[in-house]
């Protein structure tokens, strides 16, 4: 399903609205000579703007349809805050972990979800980060550096700071039941 954030778009399947932005988790990687690195994503290989702006996605496939659109991968991607998620952020070399802020057409998905905008919103540091570039970046996107020990702490984090859509927002976006495992794990937030 599609859901929209921002101004409702003509769509021939129905749309659901979410008040505000959708944040998730993800990675980038890097490019840029050392000093002067930029966040990238790590399948598109686009670099993201610094300063807040926003990068618009678009479809690799150039296949000439709104972004992000069902049965094509294109569209700023975020994952729900699970344990499985926060561990797979955490544990990629070579990629910074942090939370995307989105907005525009989204489309929601079990795992995460795909969306028209996104901007760095907070990067994540770990124990492996290096935190001359953490902070490099951090004022190069005009973002806040936090702190992690682990996955728990990552997820205690993204509730404390409403991370994520809640179950009961999700199943009802997917219209079916999310798994139990997810069940269990995605922080709540309940569609306001």
């Amino acid at each position: 399903m599609t859901a929209a954030i921002g101004p409702a778009l003509p769509s021939p399947e129905p749309v659901a609205l979410l008040p505000g932005p959708l944040c998730g988790l993800r990675t980038w990687t890097l490019t840029g000579e050392r000093g002067r690195e930029r966040l990238r994503g790590p399948y598109s290989g686009a670099a993201w703007p610094g300063g807040g702006r926003w990068l618009r996605a678009t479809c690799q496939a150039d296949l000439g349809h709104p972004v992000p659109a069902g049965g094509c991968s294109c569209g700023v991607y975020g994952w729900h805050p699970t344990h499985r998620t926060a561990r797979r952020v955490l544990a990629v070399r070579r990629e910074i972990a942090g939370v995307v802020e989105t907005r525009g057409a989204v489309e929601v998905h079990a795992d995460g979800f795909r969306a028209e905008e996104g901007r760095p919103s907070v990067l994540v540091a770990h124990r492996r980060s290096n935190p001359h570039l953490m902070r490099r970046l951090a004022v190069a996107y005009g973002v806040e550096i936090v702190e992690v020990r682990d996955a728990e702490a990552l997820l205690a984090w993204c509730r404390e700071h409403d991370v994520g859509l809640g179950v009961s927002t999700l199943e009802a976006l997917l219209g079916r039941p999310v798994a139990r495992e997810q069940r269990l794990r995605i922080p709540w937030r309940r569609l306001r």
